[in-house]
This record gives structure tokens, C-alpha cells and sequence, in this order.
């Protein structure tokens, strides 16, 4: 019987298959670019990002509060404290309300916080606003006593981000009424189109923000205006990342809390 023969074959490499004009480099090239392009956003979501959960700076006691010793507190019939000095020539009223609202947490109700905080607007994009609504039974103020003089003042105790120091702050005269438990972005009051009265955020911390609410204070009392407090805004656009937060205590903290302090003639 014949043996068979096998064919031989010549011995070949097999090469893999690359498409036409198949560059490795320039492959890499646009992987290495969608990275670093998602890389870039990512980056810029985490520092405009507003986190839920907030910030607040750590409270420090300060003594820096107005005292005098012929003080006398009383409650009125709102139970609202009320410090009166012995000749009657001044009268110290503290809020029955005061609550942040927030534009990029809408619905979020932050009228029992120990701190508020005030924001411009404009960052990279709008919509990061921070406003302080704050209200004051006047009860306590007798009809016929001549107002000499009315201000409003809140306890600048941190900031964040950047300091706000030399930042316009208006105050505006709140149109309808709202409560600080229930008050939020989304139900806040109207209030008048032309500021009230301007302060300017001061050079360091632990100082008061002053407002002069006189005028306001007289309507209120005549009856010519009601009284439903006020809305403080920082209007001057910010316009980049990192916007200036100014921080104040409330009334729920119990100490350097906001007042309204009236001088009488």
C-alpha cells in the first residue's frame, strides 16, 4: 500500500485586521480627549454645586452685644420679647419670624435654622439667590409716641467662599404676609419694587449689619403700610464661581439674634 503524501504549506504569519488607514496614535488621542473633556465637567458640577446638607460655620458666643444696665424684658401680647429702657426713650423689639429662602433648593423650609444666609444670584449661571425674610410685632409701640428713629440690625458672624466685605446689601419692604415655618423660594411674599433702605456687609465678622427702616417703621405705625417685615437681597451680580455667603445668627440661636431698635423723641 502507497503512504500517503501531505501537502505542505507555506509557512504564514496571520496578521490582525486594521481597518484602512488605521492610526493607533490618533485613536489614543481622541480617548485621551473624551477623558479629559469629562473630567472638565465633572469638575466644574462638584464647585457649583449647592450640597443639601449646606454649610454652616461653626458658632462662637461673642460678648459683642449692645447691653444696658436699665434694661427691663418684658412679653407683649404676641409673646414677643421686648426690652424697654426705665425713661421709655427706646425700644428694643426681637423677630417673630425670620427664615432663609433659597433658589436652587425651592421647596427646602429653613425657618427654624440657627443661621441665615444671604447670596447673590449669579455665579457661572443664575439661580444660586439666598434672601432673609425677617418680621416684627409693633404692638408694643404706643400710638402716640413720636418716632425719632428706627433701625434694623443683624449679627454678621462668617462668611463663605469669598468675603463679602464692601458688598451692597438692600432691604426691601415685604408685601404680603408669610410664616417662618412654612415660607419657602417658592411661596415667598411679594414685596415693593424700590429698596427701602442699603447697608454695606463690614470689613470682618462679629459686627452688626445696620439698616435705617424709619420710614417704614412711621407707616407702620400710622397704619399708612402694613406690616409684614422685610426682604434683605445682595443684588450686585457676583457673576463666577465661589459667590460671597454672608452669614447671620436668627432668633432661634438665643444670642446676638436680630433686632429692631427704636429711638423715641
Amino acid at each position: 500500500m502507497s503512504q500517503y503524501t501531505y501537502p505542505q504549506y507555506p509557512n504564514t504569519q496571520i496578521e490582525p485586521y486594521e481597518p484602512a488607514n488605521y492610526d493607533p496614535s490618533s485613536t489614543k488621542r481622541k480617548i485621551f480627549s473624551v477623558i479629559m473633556i469629562f473630567l472638565i465637567l465633572f469638575s466644574i458640577l462638584i464647585i457649583n454645586i449647592d450640597w443639601s446638607f449646606d454649610f454652616y460655620p461653626e458658632f462662637k458666643k461673642d460678648e459683642n452685644t449692645l447691653d444696658y444696665p436699665f434694661q427691663e424684658k418684658e412679653e407683649d401680647n404676641d409673646g414677643e420679647s421686648v426690652i424697654i429702657d426705665s425713661t421709655n426713650s427706646f425700644l428694643r423689639l426681637y423677630p417673630t419670624d425670620d427664615a432663609q429662602i433659597t433658589e436652587n433648593s425651592p421647596n427646602n423650609k429653613l425657618g427654624s435654622l440657627n443661621s441665615m444666609s444671604i447670596r447673590n444670584k449669579q455665579g457661572t449661571t443664575p439661580g444660586w439667590g439666598r434672601d432673609i425674610l425677617i418680621k416684627f410685632s409693633l404692638s408694643s409701640v404706643a400710638p402716640d409716641k413720636q418716632i425719632k428713629s428706627a433701625r434694623l440690625k443683624l449679627y454678621y458672624y462668617a462668611y463663605k467662599d469669598n468675603d463679602p466685605y464692601g458688598r451692597i446689601l438692600s432691604l426691601y419692604r415685604i408685601n404680603q404676609n408669610w410664616y417662618e415655618e412654612i415660607v419657602t423660594w417658592i411661596s415667598q411674599p411679594s414685596y415693593y419694587p424700590l429698596p427701602s433702605s442699603i447697608s454695606i456687609v463690614p470689613s470682618s465678622t462679629k459686627k452688626w449689619i445696620v439698616f435705617d427702616v424709619t420710614n417704614d417703621v412711621k407707616d407702620f405705625i400710622d397704619g399708612k403700610k402694613t406690616n409684614y417685615g422685610w426682604r434683605i437681597i445682595d443684588e450686585e451680580s457676583w457673576g463666577t464661581i465661589s459667590i460671597p455667603i454672608t452669614y447671620i445668627q436668627t432668633k432661634e440661636y438665643g444670642e446676638n439674634t436680630p433686632y429692631l431698635e427704636i429711638d423715641f423723641n
